[in-house]
């Protein structure tokens, strides 16, 4: 009896040390076959609008042009390439011109580089006209053109 209980203890000890052998075993292959999956996010800045300042060279007067340079600012952290400037309206006069005749004519398309936060010029030779049919009515008056840049990034 003792002989058989003596067995019997070892079978079990022996049983309960392969049992943890083969849990330890299983634990660790499940710590090593992890797998997961998830989402993740990412934000796109955005951009701020160019500006754009003209300048003409010269007085206007009946039958003359002159050259036209728009300063191109850009706030934006990335180097830009202006593409395009436009007319966002129509050239008005100060008050007191009746009939201006001041007209601009624009490149369709134009490269030039600005930096990141900086600005640089586009010159545009001989874009602002006045007719010979502006009244006199218009002798010192100041006009406005109102522009816009288009770009990309550089």
């Amino acid at each position: 009896m003792i002989t058989q209980q003596r067995w019997t203890r070892r079978v079990v000890a022996a049983g309960t040390g392969t049992l943890a052998l083969l849990m330890a075993g299983g634990i660790a292959y499940a710590a090593w076959s992890q797998t997961g999956a998830g989402t993740g996010t990412a934000a796109a800045g955005s951009t701020t609008a160019l500006g754009a300042v003209a300048a003409v060279s010269t007085t206007l007067y009946p039958g003359g042009t002159a050259t036209l340079t728009v300063t191109v600012s850009n706030p934006n952290p990335r180097p830009v390439t202006v593409t395009a400037i436009s007319l966002t309206g129509a050239v008005t006069a100060s008050a007191g011109c009746t009939s201006s005749g001041v007209t601009v004519t624009l490149p369709a398309t134009v490269s030039v580089s600005v930096p990141a936060g900086g600005s640089s010029p586009v010159t545009l030779t001989d874009a602002v006209a006045m007719s010979t049919s502006s009244t006199s009515d218009c002798q010192g008056a100041t006009f406005t053109i109102p522009l816009r840049a288009t770009g990309k990034t550089a």
